[in-house]
């Protein structure tokens, strides 16, 4: 999926690119479906990768580098990616004071 939104034809009209994505997720990974992950086979990886797991890297970031996203090359391309990276909770308080 987001390998062919990164070569769609109608990003050679656009101005620049914005991607955003919400999940959970661990180090270097986003979550990318509910449930029980399986190990699948992955070039990059010895003991293979959970399937539903995206490397930030390889699986969001590069394909839409410019030798993968040519229609892309030379524009602006914005990634927000909200997602934890641990298992460890965060035990800062956050207050919200009503004006």
């Amino acid at each position: 999926m987001i390998k062919e939104e990164a070569q769609k034809e109608e990003h050679k009209e656009s101005d620049m690119f914005i991607f955003t994505v919400m999940s959970h997720g661990t180090k270097d990974y986003i979550y990318a479906q509910d449930g029980n992950p399986k190990l699948i086979p992955d070039p990059n990886s010895f003991a293979g990768r959970d399937e539903g797991k995206l490397h930030i890297t390889q699986d969001i970031l590069m394909p839409f580098s410019t030798a993968n996203s040519p229609n892309l090359a030379g524009k602006p391309k914005v990634f927000f990616i909200q997602a934890c990276q641990g298992s460890k909770f965060q035990n800062k308080k956050v207050y919200i004071e009503n004006i």
